[in-house]
């Protein structure tokens, strides 16, 4: 293993590799900054009231778009629908990690798995679904299973201090921030102690990218806690 004079692990040298951002771009992303990566997704999520009422002919996507079926099934609690996603899920890192560079002193060194800490986007305690939270346990363990590393999903950094409000979908981008500004905290433990996430890359786990406001406020939250990077990752957009 090699390091640098002021002491930082250097990761394997790759070929051409350079600091890379996210292919979609959240809305919420700070223009100019690249401590937020993404967000990336793993394909289109198809949700059924928005197609019903708007596009005759594709409300059989709701029911028969794999993907779409999985993300219904793993905010069910499914285990094999989130085994399936974090395929995808794990096919999209390494990928994304090809092009993130974690030093800018070395620019052609690449990001490695075990430089992760996975993260998922929090439900409120008394939820009865936890979709993000299923991916990420899911993706560290197979994780595990392709390459023998020990990814850590940390479940206690971030949480959810509302309950689900229904009429979140209705509300205009700027409103929908505002609330996830008042939902979306850091946990007092990390405030107490930062260790966990200090200068860490994180990878943010979430079952569907709509806007960029969750994942936007959760971003922002780590990075202003110490998190040195932030990698989005998500199940679906919604379409």
């Amino acid at each position: 293993m090699k390091f640098t004079e002021s002491g930082k692990r250097i990761p394997r040298v790759i070929g051409g590799g350079s600091a890379g951002g996210g292919s979609g771009g959240s809305d919420d992303k700070k223009k100019g900054s690249d401590s937020i990566v993404g967000p990336f997704d793993c394909g289109p999520y198809y949700p059924k009231t928005r197609f019903d009422k708007t596009i005759a002919g594709v409300r059989g996507l709701y029911h028969t778009h794999s993907l779409t079926k999985n993300i219904i099934c793993n905010k069910r609690g499914n285990p094999n629908a989130a085994k399936e996603i974090c395929e995808l899920m794990y096919e999209k890192l390494v990928k994304i990690i090809a092009k993130v560079s974690p030093y800018e002193e070395f620019p052609h060194y690449q990001l490695q798995l075990d430089d992760l800490r996975i993260i998922p986007v929090p439900a409120h305690k008394n939820a009865e679904q936890t979709p993000a939270l299923n991916l990420a346990k899911a993706l560290s363990k197979t994780i595990h299973e392709k390459t023998g590393k020990n990814i850590n999903c940390y479940c206690d950094v971030l949480e959810a201090t509302l309950e689900h409000d229904p009429h979140r979908k209705q509300m205009s981008p700027e409103a929908r921030r505002e609330h996830d500004e008042k939902k979306y905290k850091i946990t007092e433990k990390i405030i107490e102690n930062n260790d966990i996430i200090k200068d860490a890359y994180i990878l943010l786990i979430d079952d569907i990218y709509v806007k960029g406001s969750t994942v936007g406020v959760c971003s922002d939250r780590l990075l202003e806690n110490g998190a040195k990077r932030v990698i989005q990752l998500c199940a679906g957009k919604s379409q």
